[in-house]
């Protein structure tokens, strides 16, 4: 099943611009976004090896362990915090969704997977480093008074222009 989440647009368009500035990741490679799966195969395999997520083809397959740390998260901490959760880790497969698409799936996996082998699946991972410092990136700004007044269209009091030529 393909769920359609719709976070913010002002999360989204942070996002991609943080992408941009602050990691090389140029505009047009965020404007289509992964969709995301939620209920597979796929999924419950994943979700075995005790995975939040993986991308496969441009697809984020979020797996029932997610959706069980998010209501875990939103009884505990609240909707803002899990709301927040949750698109981190969307932030983290967005940028394997696009590792893939520039390298191809058979690349990707042939470096992804001898690079398992030898650092595991996590933050130690050369390909998973990077993610995981982007979602833990935009999990930190999404709640900073900087950042919300900057995804309200605010800076500093005084409503934002775009910057588009």
């Amino acid at each position: 099943m393909t769920t359609k989440k719709n976070f913010p647009v002002k999360w989204v368009s942070y996002l991609r611009e943080m992408l941009d500035e602050e990691y090389g990741i140029p505009l047009h490679e965020t404007e289509e976004l992964p969709e995301i799966i939620t209920d597979s195969i796929i999924c419950k395999i994943f979700g075995l090896g005790r995975n939040w997520a993986v991308t496969l083809n441009g697809k984020v397959y979020m797996t029932p362990l997610f959706f069980q740390r998010q209501e875990e998260d939103t009884a505990k901490y609240g909707a803002w915090y899990a709301n927040r959760q949750y698109f981190a880790l969307y932030s983290h497969e967005i940028y394997h969704a696009v590792e893939q698409r520039k390298l191809g799936m058979v690349k990707y996996l042939s470096k992804y997977i001898p690079l398992m082998l030898k650092w595991g699946g996590r933050s130690k991972h050369p390909m998973e480093a990077p993610a995981y410092k982007i979602g833990d990136d935009i999990f930190a700004k999404l709640q900073t008074s900087t950042s919300k007044r900057k995804m309200n269209g605010k800076s500093n009091g005084v409503a934002a222009h775009s910057h588009k030529n």
